[in-house]
């Protein structure tokens, strides 16, 4: 198979599906379509070509390309991706959801969330989407100091690159220009700036093999998930007034929308500048324990900096769980303990409900 007419070099930082995009746009197609007809391949973009979920594919794409395959690869998550997989992970298959990477939530080739921002000045400089965007704790263009979109500012359809007719600078939806629409912030700016700019040092050392920095992310993410989404969430948006009317309304990080995880950041910034005793007060009001952080793994080694601080919480308390074998109900459904076993007996009533009708 011949190399592309035109070939283009990817941009720094470039994401795949938009160098694709640019390099159909440069032959007069679609990348759907343009994609379809070179890899043979109708499912390409039904997965998450930016994760890197099509990995066969990148030796031809690098020969059409006329690229290498490492630069291909670096076109994707990948590095990120085995650098933020927690350990506990790593020795078995990719996970579905990775911490910090924002999930496309692929079903059925429809995307369920807004995996990709983007910053309107950014793209009417140079129409491309960045690696970064992808990010979950990239919430502020740290060039033009403004916060990122996800969203067209006209009809609100996400940002896809591989969906864009014609160029990526406007909406696949109805074309209007992405540049137009300004978000306001909703965050205490320089606090999530500087958290925001701290997290990507660590992440490219973490991607250079940087244990340490993996660690700190990894950290960062059980802090987040527990203080932001855990039993204690909704006490500590009440008391910090953060998130208002856009209280998520999902379980992770990676699923919230931009407004939702700018809110999140300015809420973990809000909390890391006062450590520890902003995190000893948040643990008072809402009653964290070390409980809070178990059903989260791992939380730290010891003599981290959040794992001295767990272990000086109260330990917490198990629920009571009735044993299976002590909760047996009879064919006459009285049970026989003193536990209530309402699943056997909600079993039972069916099965004699579906007996009657039977007859």
């Amino acid at each position: 198979m011949a190399e592309w007419a035109f070939q283009l070099r990817p941009y720094a930082d470039e994401l795949l599906s938009s160098f694709l995009a640019r390099t159909a746009h440069g032959h007069g197609s679609m990348a759907g379509a343009f994609c379809r007809f070179h890899l043979r391949d109708s499912w390409f973009f039904t997965r998450d070509v930016d994760r890197g979920m099509v990995v066969s594919q990148h030796a031809l794409l690098a020969r059409l390309a006329g690229l290498s395959p490492q630069e291909i690869s670096a076109l994707t998550l990948r590095s990120w991706v085995d650098a933020l997989t927690p350990a506990r992970y790593r020795a078995t298959v990719s996970p579905a959801v990775v911490p910090w990477i924002n999930a496309a939530g692929i079903v059925q080739a429809r995307r369920r969330y807004r995996s990709l921002a983007f910053c309107p000045a950014c793209l009417e400089e140079r129409p491309v989407a960045l690696r970064q965007w992808r990010l979950s704790f990239h919430v502020w263009c740290s060039v033009h100091g403004r916060p990122l979109q996800d969203g067209c500012p006209q009809c609100g359809a996400a940002f896809v690159p591989h969906l864009a007719r014609a160029t990526l600078l406007r909406c696949h939806a109805c074309s209007c220009a992405l540049s137009e629409g300004i978000q306001a912030s909703h965050g205490n700016q320089l606090e999530v700036a500087a958290l925001q700019a701290q997290m990507d040092q660590w992440l490219t050392a973490a991607a250079n093999g940087d244990t340490e920095s993996r660690d700190q992310l990894d950290a960062l993410h059980v802090l987040t998930s527990v203080i932001l989404f855990g039993h204690s969430g909704q006490a500590l948006r009440t008391t910090m007034n953060e998130f208002r009317s856009e209280a998520p309304r999902k379980s992770r990080l990676e699923f919230l929308g931009m407004t939702e995880r700018e809110c999140a950041m300015s809420c973990l910034a809000r909390v890391l500048n006062g450590w520890p005793n902003s995190f000893r007060q948040l643990a008072q009001l809402t009653g964290l324990t070390q409980r809070s952080f178990a059903r989260l793994g791992a939380v730290a080694s010891s003599g981290s900096w959040l794992g001295d601080e767990v272990a000086k919480l109260r330990p917490g308390s198990k629920r009571a769980h009735a044993r299976r074998d002590e909760c047996m109900v009879d064919l006459e459904g009285r049970e026989t303990s003193e536990h209530g076993n309402w699943r056997a007996e909600r079993a039972q009533l069916l099965m004699r409900r579906a007996i009657k009708r039977g007859h």
